[in-house]
């Protein structure tokens, strides 16, 4: 299990067109590049674009009460999948 994130960047992406990305470190959520306002604040609205209301955010997504480490770590391992938003796709690399 993953205690901390040591930057990784987070793309979401609609029918793989990339909508925005983030980068995730320690507790911080920064460096956030909108390519679509609109879908964004679909996908993830404004006020939940910091730590805490990510991981709340996917755990939502996913049907999970796993950290935000956990939960990156399943999606790198496993991929992302959720039937609330079927064509959403989240590629993580690592910065």
């Amino acid at each position: 299990m993953t205690n901390k994130i040591n930057g990784q960047k987070l793309t979401f992406l609609i029918s793989n067109d990339p909508v925005f990305s983030l980068v995730v470190t320690d507790k911080m959520v920064t460096g956030i590049q909108i390519e679509s306002d609109f879908i964004a604040d679909i996908i993830l609205p404004k006020e939940k674009r910091n730590y805490n209301g990510l991981e709340r955010h996917l755990q939502y997504l996913l049907a999970t009460k796993k950290s935000l480490p956990e939960i990156l770590d399943q999606i790198k391992e496993k991929g992302f999948s959720t039937p609330i938003h079927y064509n959403l796709k989240i590629d993580i690399t690592e910065c």
